[in-house]
């Protein structure tokens, strides 16, 4: 397994006024602070809203009340200063309550092109809720982070932790965060070896004892084909908890983490 200098120092979480925006800054400050990195809240103002809401006689229909509002510029403007001071506060109480460094912006524009740019000052980004995990074109910005944390609706951080392992480059990062993420945890971290050769395999075995070598994570082995990056789907899913860390290179041409997270109903932690 060739060494590696892989460090996350700083995790981006996209905050609105919805309720997995919250649990999103949950998971991102959960992993700030096992891996003493900085928290870094995006608040994106939407720039399409602001000027529909200055043309006069827009209005907005509330889709639980059936009611149209008029939109109004000035108003429009107050909302989303309030929503974002809401989220700052949120951040801030959270970073705190876990002490971990934090920071916070507020940016006007589109989100997924506002997000793009702020993955450039980020090295991992966290994505949560149905809509992200439909949105593929969402989930390839992402992922030119040096790490993406998708966290499907419903599911959060949790142990076991499973680590997929081969020879690819990325492998030894993937194994040094999920001894982090597993490390405290009362499971065993489950290092999924993906390879066809019996030789490789025990080459990456070996490689993983080295890396662990005076950890106090304890982990177990399960060799896979790699082949059958799909078929830890039905394996890892009945668990209903836990989360798998991958990287980028380990995974099939046509299966990004966005999917991948879908279809597991866990979290995945990519890296690239």
């Amino acid at each position: 397994m060739v060494p590696s200098s892989f460090k996350l120092r700083r995790i981006l979480v996209a905050l609105d006024s919805a309720p997995q925006s919250s649990r999103s800054l949950e998971s991102g400050a959960e992993l700030a602070a096992r891996l003493e990195a900085e928290l870094f809240g995006l608040f994106v103002e939407d720039a399409d809203l602001l000027r529909a809401a200055a043309v006069p006689l827009t209005r907005h229909v509330n889709l639980l009340t059936g009611v149209a509002d008029v939109l109004d510029s000035v108003a429009t403007e107050a909302q989303l200063a309030r929503t974002a001071e809401a989220a700052r506060a949120r951040l801030e109480a959270v970073a705190t309550k876990r002490r971990v460094r934090w920071s916070f912006t507020t940016v006007r524009g589109a989100m997924h092109a506002e997000l793009e740019t702020a993955t450039g000052e980020a090295d991992l980004l966290v994505i949560r809720g149905a809509t992200a995990l439909r949105d593929r074109d969402l989930s390839l910005r992402a992922q030119r982070a040096g790490a993406v944390l998708v966290i499907p609706p419903g599911t959060q951080l949790s142990h076991p932790v499973s680590v997929c392992i081969d020879d690819s480059p990325g492998a030894v990062d993937a194994l040094q965060l999920g001894a982090t993420l597993a490390a405290g945890g009362d499971a065993d971290m489950e290092i999924l070896i993906s390879a066809d050769d019996e030789g490789i395999c025990g080459e990456l075995e070996q490689g993983v004892r080295r890396e662990l070598q005076g950890s106090s994570v304890k982990f177990s082995f399960r060799r896979i084909s790699p082949a059958g990056v799909r078929g830890l789907v039905p394996l890892l899913r009945r668990r209903k908890q836990g989360c798998l860390v991958i990287c980028s290179a380990s995974l099939p041409a046509d299966l990004d983490a966005r999917a991948l997270a879908a279809d597991l109903q866990l979290p995945v932690l990519m890296i690239r």
